[in-house]
């Protein structure tokens, strides 16, 4: 177990929080909120993560508002970041990756993907020898 990384997963949908702690909490030291309120107290309370995963499609705020005001705070700009969406939308993805994220994925989505992306952006030593999954 590799705790020396902090992901933060900002998802409300217990069932893929569940699945994707199991994969990468063997890695990573993970960081569960299922609100987008509850994963921003966490930002401004604790210590900050090497990478945010955020659902865009949150109940309370949307991830793209979230990504956007992550993108604009100069405390928080730097933190690399990950979408995950329902929406097959190429608008939003382009908005994302405008604003300068570092993946978007379509929900349902091969969990191996997501690990690999967050090998590359998190440990990318490994990935380059190809030993992150």
């Amino acid at each position: 177990m590799n705790n020396s990384k902090t992901v933060l997963l900002i998802e409300d949908d217990k069932g893929l929080r569940a699945l994707l702690q199991a994969i990468l909490d063997k890695q990573f030291n993970l960081i569960c909120a299922d609100s987008a309120l509850m994963g921003m107290n966490w930002l401004y309370k604790d210590e900050l993560p090497d990478l945010i995963i955020v659902d865009i499609d949150l109940p309370d705020i949307s991830g793209l508002d979230i990504i956007e005001q992550l993108k604009d705070n100069t405390f928080f700009k730097h933190i690399p970041l990950i979408a995950l969406s329902i929406e097959k939308n190429s608008q939003i993805a382009a908005r994302c990756y405008e604003l300068g994220i570092e993946g978007y994925f379509v929900k349902p989505f091969n969990p191996d993907y997501l690990l690999l992306k967050v090998g590359e952006i998190l440990l990318p030593e490994k990935s380059r020898l190809g030993n992150i999954v």
